[in-house]
């Protein structure tokens, strides 16, 4: 299995912090936060050494992931696409397309927190294209609301429902790079406004959900709050990551 993580960020929503530190390598207890992610992965069999292989595209503080993360996570391959201009979401997943093959990819942002069993939900799906739904703990845009009708997306941005996209997907190479023609161009492209020119034209898009979001980009009450709150999170979740801290 394939798995990608998007962490080339500037991290706008991240307060004064996002200047001088790529969100996803943010330390927490005594790891950087992505790594939450792979251990639990790892641990619970999502990603296995030798088996699989993990993409990282990189743009803001660069340099930051790559020394955080390195060419090789407990025997994990990782290789790195490079985004060179902070075009969106939509531009790194056509940029990472060409490097995947075979089933569909496990995709996430770097600043958020995925399980194992929350990945094996998005794997299991019987759909090929697959989104996180989760409750908003605060007041969130309503570009990231969505609409679903029955067990699939209708609407992956910009809906009506109460639910909003969290961060993680499974999505075939050929649904990013579909994405291309949204990329192109000097402005930002983002995923989801790109995901939904391929619904209507008549891609399915299922969806899983989690009851538990945690993710740095959050501003309710406060970033400096939400960051708070993750990290007692991920503590209670991943003691070990915090031991000696």
């Amino acid at each position: 299995m394939q798995a990608v993580c998007l962490a080339a960020g500037r991290g706008s929503r991240f307060g004064g912090l996002g200047r001088y530190l790529q969100k996803a390598v943010y330390p927490v207890g005594l790891k950087p936060f992505m790594a939450y992610t792979l251990d639990a992965w790892i641990d619970g069999g999502v990603l296995e050494a030798g088996r699989d292989e993990l993409f990282v595209v990189v743009g803001h503080h660069a340099e930051q992931v790559r020394h955080a993360v390195g060419f090789e996570w407990r025997g994990v391959p990782v290789r790195y696409v490079e985004q060179p201009r902070p075009l969106g979401t939509a531009d790194a997943l056509a940029r990472v397309a060409p490097f995947l093959h075979g089933p569909p990819a496990l995709v996430w942002l770097g600043d958020t927190y995925a399980s194992a069993a929350h990945a094996q939900a998005l794997r299991d799906h019987a759909t090929d294209a697959v989104l996180t739904l989760a409750m908003p703990s605060g007041p969130e845009p309503d570009r990231v609301r969505v609409t679903t009708q029955a067990d699939r997306i209708v609407r992956a941005h910009d809906g009506d429902g109460p639910m909003v996209e969290a961060g993680v997907w499974k999505l075939p190479a050929a649904v990013m790079d579909a994405m291309r023609e949204d990329a192109d161009g000097p402005a930002e492209r983002r995923m989801l406004p790109a995901l939904q020119r391929q619904i209507e034209a008549g891609l399915d898009v299922g969806f899983v959900t989690t009851e538990q979001w945690l993710h740095l980009g959050g501003t309710h009450p406060s970033v400096e709050a939400n960051v708070t709150a993750v990290s007692a999170a991920l503590k209670a979740l991943h003691p070990a990551g915090f031991a000696g801290a």
